[in-house]
């Protein structure tokens, strides 16, 4: 009798046991299940937040993970499935773990970058009466009156910042903009700066229509592109413009930029780290510069440093600066170790510096460097070029200062 009841005793206990075992094991599967469907909508949503945003969600999802996995290691301890000797190994150094998964979570955030994706130039008004555009890294912005609306067209897409009205410009999002009469007559400033390197404007023909609108480029990024006019920009009234790039501006043959009462500034590489290249500062090319009221003009460059011939200023093949008030040309030759790097030229037939009532002041300072570099003048005029003042009056002044360059070289004449 006592083995029968041992027997009975025993048979009891592996039934336990098997009854056990088989909710063990389907508890293992339930969690394996889970633990699929949970990575599986994880994986879902991470896939709708980089379609929506087009931003990668790193670093909530390396949270998130740190937390599935510490407690599916919990869960899987408790079902067996883990080792005890290795769960508290990892245990006992799980302030550590955490740390170093928090500080590779902030270094890919700090390292890794988004998705690509298109460029924008922003246009934004400050709720105000200047409209900016604000231009990206190598984006290159055109510019056009057509008289009653501006149109300006960009190798990126324009995006709407903070504007008063959207109804002032046709569509957002393209590669061309518009800014309609209506915003015309809400701005009395249009204002292009450079957010990145390597940006350009142009003005492009406009024809016979003029700009209602004072203009301001200014790109100062010290790997900004040139500014170049091609074609006929003017601006009428009072409205004044004001150029500087802290690399080059052209005057392109047969262009001509004006103004007639305001005032026509262009400045290039005046910064006080000049940009490394071989360029001339502002080239005056077959082309006129001038104001036809009584607007000043004023032109200061200074040419790059690698090469031969980067002259401050130069006005050549015809080229004409005139104004009704005052006209000044400041020019500073590059520091190159090649030759013949002038601080303000003014040369060929007709190449014309003058003022039809005002002062005119010219001042050139000759560039080069090292012993082989020679015949940095700081003005030169050769083969026709005139610097003069139609003026009678007593400020009708004509003044020409030249300094040579280089001291390590020879034949650096002042004038």
């Amino acid at each position: 009798m006592s083995y029968r009841r041992s027997h009975r005793s025993a048979s009891k206990s592996h039934t336990r046991l098997a009854c056990a075992s088989q909710k063990i094991i389907a508890l293992r599967e339930k969690a394996k299940a889970s633990t699929a469907a949970f990575l599986a909508r994880r994986q879902r949503q991470i896939a709708w937040w980089q379609r929506a945003f087009r931003t990668p969600l790193v670093g909530f999802y390396g949270w998130v993970r740190s937390q599935c996995n510490s407690a599916c290691s919990a869960l899987m301890m408790l079902l067996g499935l883990v080792a005890k000797p290795q769960l508290l190994a990892r245990s006992t150094s799980s302030r550590h773990s955490h740390y170093h998964r928090r500080q590779s979570t902030r270094r890919r955030l700090r390292t890794e970058s988004l998705e690509a994706r298109a460029l924008l130039a922003t246009v934004s008004d400050g709720g105000g009466t200047t409209l900016t555009i604000s231009l990206a890294t190598d984006e290159d912005l055109a510019v056009v009156s057509n008289g009653t609306t501006y149109s300006f067209s960009s190798d990126m897409n324009f995006t709407k910042g903070v504007v008063a009205n959207v109804g002032d410009f046709s569509a957002f999002g393209g590669t061309s903009l518009t800014l309609e009469a209506s915003g015309l007559a809400r701005y009395n400033t249009v204002s292009v700066v450079d957010s990145g390197t390597n940006s350009t404007v142009t003005f492009s023909n406009s024809g016979g229509n003029k700009y209602a609108d004072q203009f301001t480029v200014l790109l100062a990024n010290a790997s900004a592109g040139a500014i170049t006019f091609n074609g006929a920009t003017a601006f009428d009234g009072s409205n004044s413009l004001s150029a500087s790039t802290t690399k080059n501006i052209v005057v392109s043959s047969g262009s001509s930029v004006s103004t007639v009462g305001g005032n026509l500034t262009l400045e290039a590489n005046q910064q006080s780290t000049p940009t490394t290249a071989s360029f001339v500062g502002i080239n005056v090319y077959n082309a006129t510069v001038n104001s036809t009221g009584s607007g000043n003009v004023l032109l200061k460059g200074r040419g790059g440093d690698t090469g031969t011939e980067n002259h401050g200023v130069q006005v050549l093949l015809g080229g004409f600066v005139s104004g009704g008030g005052t006209v000044t040309v400041e020019g500073t030759g590059g520091a190159s170790t090649g030759a013949a790097n002038f601080g303000v030229q003014v040369t060929d037939t007709n190449s014309t510096i003058t003022s039809s009532a005002g002062a005119v002041l010219v001042k050139g300072l000759g560039g080069g460097s090292g012993g082989s570099s020679g015949s940095n003048h700081g003005v030169i005029m050769v083969q026709g070029g005139v610097i003069r003042s139609n003026g009678t009056g007593a400020g009708a002044t004509v003044t020409v200062e030249g300094t040579g360059g280089n001291t390590g070289s020879t034949n650096n004449n002042g004038v």
